[in-house]
């Protein structure tokens, strides 16, 4: 038995295929999971800064019209750190070694 994985726009689709006795190939089973939330628009006047204490402060203010941010997501490979945020229009990264990483 083998699975085929398709990628397209907002679907993601699988094919499960089993191979019978006689050497031929045959559909098991089949199914997509479709995207359906709306994406919302890019945010607006991103800004990195440097605060006093080292730290890096992202600020960014929400989009002016489409759907809300749920949230953000930010990584710096250089000290292999990431923040994540929910609707606040901020996130502070600070300086932290890779073995830190949550």
């Amino acid at each position: 038995m083998f699975t085929g994985v398709t990628v397209r726009d907002d679907t993601l689709s699988f094919r499960a295929y089993t191979t019978t006795k006689g050497g031929s190939t045959e559909l098991y089973d089949a199914y997509s999971i479709k995207k359906t939330a709306v994406k919302p628009n890019k945010v607006e006047n991103a800004k990195a800064t440097l605060t006093a204490d080292g730290q890096v402060k992202l600020t960014w203010n929400a989009p002016g019209t489409g759907s809300a941010v749920e949230g953000a997501t930010a990584f710096t490979s250089r000290t292999m750190q990431w923040a994540r945020t929910g609707r606040t229009q901020s996130v502070i990264l600070t300086e932290r070694p890779p073995t830190a990483i949550p």
